[in-house]
C-alpha cells in the first residue's frame, strides 16, 4: 500500500515543483516544508494511542 501511494504522489507533486522552470528551486522548496509539515500534523493524528477506560478496582 506504501508503494502505490508513491507513485500517485510523485507523480502529481513533480511537475508541480517544475513550475518556477529551471532558474529557481523555490517551488520545490515550498512543497518540501509543505510535506514536513503535513507529516508532522499527521503523524500525531494517526498514530495516536486509543483511550482505553481503565477499570475502578471494587474493594
Amino acid at each position: 500500500m506504501l508503494g502505490f501511494v508513491q507513485w500517485p504522489a510523485a507523480g502529481t507533486i513533480a511537475p508541480i515543483a517544475g513550475l518556477g522552470g529551471e532558474d529557481t528551486a523555490v517551488p520545490m522548496a515550498l512543497l518540501m516544508i509543505a510535506g514536513a509539515g503535513l507529516s508532522m500534523v499527521g503523524l500525531p493524528v494517526l498514530a495516536r494511542p486509543t483511550r482505553r477506560e481503565t477499570p475502578v478496582p471494587v474493594s
